[in-house]
């Protein structure tokens, strides 16, 4: 399947955007003196689960190591046919094992419903409503 490694960048970039609302929802400012924050200009997923990982939110060794590998195809390997510098070269793969593909699927699903818990959307007049409500109910 050569379309892989655009599927793994894409995969990439929509988990860091949750690990990067769960962060904004856990609290986080994303700015500061109306600058990003340095921790939010990564694309290293490794380091964003370190940040957001807080009971009930726990990853496992086999989590941190597909995000792991996720990660290479967002800084590289999704865009380059080799890395533009420093280690992480181990081939290009150009399929996805169906049991770490299934992982990749419930991890995705298990970080979006927990970031619907704990996030907010805002309307026109600033309210903040939960994201899980189907009440409008702001708080």
């Amino acid at each position: 399947m050569l379309s892989f490694p655009a599927y793994r960048l894409l995969m990439g970039l929509s988990f860091e955007n949750l690990l990067k609302g769960i962060l904004i929802a856990q609290g986080t400012p994303a700015t500061k003196a109306g600058r990003l924050k340095k921790e939010f200009l990564t694309h290293d997923l490794c380091k964003l689960i370190v940040k957001v990982e807080k009971p009930p939110l726990v990853f496992s060794a086999g989590e941190r190591d597909l995000l792991s590998e996720i990660g290479r195809f967002v800084v590289w390997q999704g865009r380059y046919p080799i890395p533009l510098g420093g280690p992480g070269y181990s081939g290009m793969f150009i399929f996805n094992d169906p049991d770490q593909h299934l992982m990749e699927r419930e991890l995705w699903n298990r970080l979006r419903d927990y970031l619907a818990t704990i996030g907010w959307q805002k309307d026109g007049e600033g309210k903040r409503y939960k994201l899980n409500s189907t009440a409008r109910v702001p708080f």
